[in-house]
């Protein structure tokens, strides 16, 4: 072809095996070939990893709870496929974004009392804009914005804001690193459509940090090589460099027009691969080896007959779709479905009222982990420094590590990373019963030894009486005893009527609500409200709901064992809003932290909406404030401190005996499934006065549309039939089988355990068995 010096673009896995012969030195090759790496891959490389960046931390609700794409469309995008949507994609979110930096922006320059976007300022950006949007000269535009830029005292403000963000909050950080990330594939798609080779060898060096992080390693190794082999064409050979630098590093389909050039790999794909293409392409095609080199070295001369054929049948090319008004007006309708969206609804990560160090997921509310946290905030500075270390070690002169080595990744760890689990601390022992044994045994023989009292241990790690193997307490079905309960007194299915109170525990209330029937959280809030009114509806007699929440606030909790074997360890924690979607409801409730986030925001909702309940009617809430210990009674007018019942007990069980031992006289309905709260209404209503003298009815299970399981036990009658020394000992009798904080005995449920406790009540509380008071 007459040609000394020939550039040849690849993608990643051809570029690197043509590279390894190059390096080589084979002698018909050297100084003849020059490879290029394909700018479409690198830039579907690119979006790939800030797919795997900021995909799951919002990207993808953004583009989905707009409506803009489909899920499967958009995971596909950010895969580094769907190229043409992915660069759309992208591009309206950082609109998006955008324009919310810079509301928050001038709405923190007003607060500082700073010179905010005066009417001048505003015009001339206006100006700037028309004259954008006519399609001026580059030079034009770039003359014009580097005027504003030098007269304005924006860029610094913009700086000092910035540096404010990234060290207040980390949900900001996060996101103006995206706009960043978005900015440099802008700047990519620039590079290529002008055919500016300087700005695309300097937007492809912006890409290492994110090929890095984003996990692309090989991109992030053959990229420098690139980089490097592009600046000694300088030298070597300055006139294929200056081949480049006038814009044939690209390709121009059309002729006459600005900004239309495409990277080489893709104008590729757009031509001789497409008029190529055939059903199933090469895979089965043909067993012939002679048959597919026949197939491989004609295909192209295929392919123009077949373009020619069809530029004989089809109209002229159209100009591109994206510069006609119907796409603009699209795209801003898309772009403000997201800014409504974002706003309204979710967390706006640059405004300043929403600044946490935690890293929020701003769609929906979820708090990342520390170790996510951490990983996503420097994970600019941790993949820089590793592309620095890999020049440094491979690609100078005196290389301390092989180029060929594998190159260790940076192990991003992302929102859908974020899988919290319980790690158990310390060397976990499991002891081998026969090999204990067979220990003992010998040992017996050569020591003086009781072999009998030895053997009077267990040889485990653990007693398994009360353990498993692994160290866990073995447990028991609670309910059952509750259920023995039951049999001794009468059984109600109607509401009893006039009563005076009407106690709740709380978690109960929140575990029993259908998820179905709200989506929001300020929804669940109005649910719940709508309950207590029902509630007082249903019992025009009862002034006071009294709900009682359990405390999650404390960092030892004697049910920390309890929450672990329930699996509380593994959800993640959420960030409530009124406009949130509320996540799965049963997963959310497993959660310590979502709880206690829970329980503060429905506390807040009921004080907020007062007005709404009835002028003689009032409800106490105990645990729900900031300080759990405080309780408050909110009625019509307003709220109010009750400081007698001001506490600083853990457990709702016997915070609710508190609240029902301030009652006197009075028809009271206590609505728990807790066999714990049955226990101690049975204990304290023979050691408890005021306790003693009101009629006490504890609802038990719930009604739904098809089933009424709802049911009123008579504590009171069944208190009598029990008899005060049988209650006296119950509470003991509930520990020492089994309950939240305590083991049960292996094979002895709570029914057996009952059945001797009564056969044997007198010896144990007489002491006879304990040597003193039981």
């Amino acid at each position: 072809m007459g040609q000394d010096h020939i550039i040849v673009t690849a993608d990643l896995a051809i570029y690197s095996k043509a590279q390894e012969i190059l390096w080589n030195n084979p002698p018909e090759l050297a100084n003849k070939i020059t490879m290029q790496l394909g700018g479409m891959h690198l830039t579907m490389a690119f979006i790939a990893s800030i797919g795997h960046i900021f995909g799951d931390g919002g990207l993808i609700n953004i583009l989905v709870e707009s409506g803009v794409y489909a899920e499967g469309t958009c995971r596909q995008m950010l895969q580094g496929k769907q190229l043409n949507r992915a660069l759309r994609g992208i591009t309206l979110v950082s609109d998006v974004l955008s324009r919310l930096f810079f509301k928050a922006l001038n709405a923190w320059m007003i607060e500082k009392k700073m010179p905010s976007l005066d009417d001048s300022t505003r015009e001339r950006l206006l100006n700037l804009e028309t004259i954008i949007n006519i399609s001026s000269p580059p030079s034009e535009i770039k003359t014009l914005v580097n005027s504003f830029l030098n007269d304005s005292d924006w860029p610094g403000v913009m700086e000092e804001f910035i540096e404010f963000g990234c060290q207040q909050s980390a949900t900001f950080k996060y996101w103006w690193s995206f706009i960043d990330a978005a900015n440099i594939l802008l700047k990519l798609q620039r590079a290529e459509r002008n055919a500016d080779f300087s700005l695309h060898l300097e937007a492809v060096k912006e890409t290492l940090t994110y090929l890095k992080a984003g996990g692309r390693n090989n991109y992030a190794k053959y990229t420098p090589i690139y980089l490097l082999d592009m600046e000694n064409l300088k030298i070597k050979h300055p006139q294929i460099y200056q081949f480049l630098e006038d814009g044939n590093f690209a390709v121009r389909r059309t002729d006459g027009r600005n900004f239309n050039a495409v990277a080489s790999d893709m104008a590729l794909e757009q031509t001789v691969n497409k008029d190529c293409k055939s059903s199933g392409g090469v895979i089965g095609f043909t067993q012939s080896e002679q048959t597919l080199s026949r197939w491989l070295i004609t295909r192209h001369l295929m392919g123009e007959y077949a373009n020619k054929t069809k530029e004989l049948i089809t109209h002229k090319m159209k100009s591109c779709r994206s510069y006609g008004s119907t796409e603009r007006i699209r795209e801003e309708e898309d772009v403000k479905k997201m800014e409504t969206l974002i706003e309204e609804t979710w967390i706006n990560p640059f405004d300043p009222s929403h600044f946490s160090t935690d890293l929020i997921h701003i769609a929906t509310g979820k708090i990342a982990s520390a170790e996510v946290r951490n990983s996503l905030s420097n994970f600019k500075e941790k993949a820089n420094s590793s592309n620095e270390k890999f020049a440094k070690d491979r690609l100078t002169f005196d290389n301390v590590v092989s180029f060929w080595q594998p190159v260790p990744r940076d192990n991003l760890k992302a929102f859908g990373n974020d899988t919290v689990g319980y790690k158990k601390t310390g060397k976990q022992n499991y002891v081998n019963s026969d090999f204990m044994f067979r220990r003992v045994l010998c040992a017996a023989q050569y020591k003086d030894m009781d072999f009998a009292d030895i053997m009077s241990y267990e040889l485990t790690a653990v007693p398994v009486s009360i353990f498993h193997e692994d160290g866990t307490m073995r447990k028991t079905a609670k309910s059952d005893l509750a259920t023995k309960f039951e049999t001794y007194g009468p059984t109600m299915f109607e509401s009893p009527s006039e009563i005076d109170s009407y106690f709740i525990d709380g978690m109960i209330l929140l575990q029993e609500m259908n998820p179905k029937s709200f989506r929001t959280f300020q929804e669940l809030g109005e649910v719940l409200m709508n309950k207590m009114i029902r509630i007082f509806k249903e019992h025009r007699t009862c002034r006071t709901i009294s709900i009682i929440f359990d405390r999650y606030d404390l960092e030892n909790s004697i049910k920390s064992s309890e929450r672990i074997r329930r699996g509380q360890h593994k959800i993640g924690t959420y960030s409530i809003n009124g406009s949130r979607n509320v996540p799965n409801y049963n997963i959310f409730l497993k959660s310590t932290s979502n709880k206690m986030s829970l329980i503060k925001f429905v506390t807040k909702y009921f004080i907020e909406s007062h007005l709404r309940l009835p002028t003689n009617n009032e409800i106490i809430i105990a645990g729900g404030l900031e300080d759990a210990q405080i309780c408050v009674k909110i009625h019509h007018s307003g709220t109010t401190e009750e400081p007698h019942l001001r506490c600083n007990h853990e457990e709702a069980d016997t915070r609710l005996i508190l609240h029902i031992s301030t009652q006197r006289n009075s028809k009271i309905i206590i609505k728990s499934d807790d066999t714990d709260v049955f226990v101690l209404l049975l204990y304290y209503y023979w050691n408890d006065d005021n306790v003693r003298s009101n009629t006490i009815y504890m609802e038990k299970g719930h009604g739904t549309a098809y089933t009424n399981r709802r049911r009123f036990v008579a504590i009171h009658d069944v208190a009598r039939t029990l008899k005060k020394r049988t209650c006296d000992g119950l509470p003991a009798f509930h520990v020492l089988t089994g309950c939240d904080t305590t083991s049960s005995f292996f094979k002895i449920g709570k029914k057996s355990a009952w059945d001797i406790y009564l056969k044997k009540k007198g010896e144990l509380m007489s002491g006879s068995v304990w040597n003193g008071k039981f």
